[in-house]
């Protein structure tokens, strides 16, 4: 598993110092030489993956234990599969969860239907793991948009 901290050219001097103090030599600290904003933080993101999902957090976001593991039966029950969502808390700064994505019964199976998505998004970036070949295929984030080259 690759860690990687992706610093879109944050004003916030101790990043590198504050990922090696943390992460040692397990997460690795990489700084955009110039802000690309948050698309383009993604597509860095995907551009320096080497493996075969990739799962983008946010420097508010956590997983909980197991969440990998979890992933990984997912991905073995669903070879073709091109991105993974699981539900997602939102919790406080207390860590006092205050909500949770929905639960929906016709995405738990692999499935290519997008109705829920027409009028919500019922998924967070921190709960969606993309295998890196569909980035490869069909391109990263549009840098104005937020949303998939296609």
């Amino acid at each position: 598993m690759q860690i990687e901290v992706v610093d879109d050219h944050s004003p916030d001097t101790d990043v590198s110092a504050m990922v090696a103090r943390i992460g040692g030599s397990r997460v690795s600290y990489y700084r955009s030489p110039k802000n690309l904003g948050l698309a383009g933080g993604w597509n860095t993101c995907i551009q320096r993956a080497q493996g075969t999902w990739v799962h983008i957090l946010h420097q508010d976001d956590h997983v909980l234990p197991g969440f990998y593991k979890r992933l990984e039966q997912a991905a073995e029950a669903e070879p073709d599969t091109g991105l993974i969502a699981s539900r997602s808390f939102f919790v406080d700064k207390d860590d006092v969860i205050n909500g949770v994505t929905p639960f929906l019964p016709k995405m738990a199976k692999s499935t290519r239907a997008v109705d829920a998505f027409f009028y919500r998004t019922p998924i967070q970036c921190a709960g969606v793991a993309v295998r890196r070949s569909f980035y490869e295929k069909y391109g990263g984030f549009k840098r104005n948009f937020g949303t998939l080259w296609m």
